[in-house]
């Protein structure tokens, strides 16, 4: 199981839960990967981040940005690129691990 490390400090404590996320469907583009937009937590107020295109790396994929709800509070756990479980010594599906 490929873990990935997240710590409520990397975020602060929100007590409104994010909307839904926005539809974004552009077109394809060969060699580049699309990063869905998320919503972010500014000045008090969710504010919708816009998807962007990124160029694909070969070994791995993108985990995306999502909000996670613990103790009756979302925290917002950014996304990043993550080796292929394939290519992972670790394989099968990722566990999130709360540090603190």
């Amino acid at each position: 199981m490929l873990t990935q490390y997240f710590s409520k400090a990397q975020s602060p404590a929100v007590s409104v839960s994010p909307p839904p996320a926005r539809n974004e469907h552009p077109e394809s583009r060969p060699g580049f990967l699309w990063i869905q937009g998320y919503w972010d937590w500014r000045d008090e107020r969710h504010v919708w981040v816009a998807g962007r295109w990124e160029q694909a790396r070969t070994g791995y994929h993108w985990l995306p940005h999502r909000w996670v709800l613990s103790d009756g509070h979302w925290y917002l756990q950014h996304g990043g690129w993550a080796p292929d479980p394939q290519v992972a010594s670790v394989p099968g599906p990722r566990k999130i691990v709360w540090l603190g």
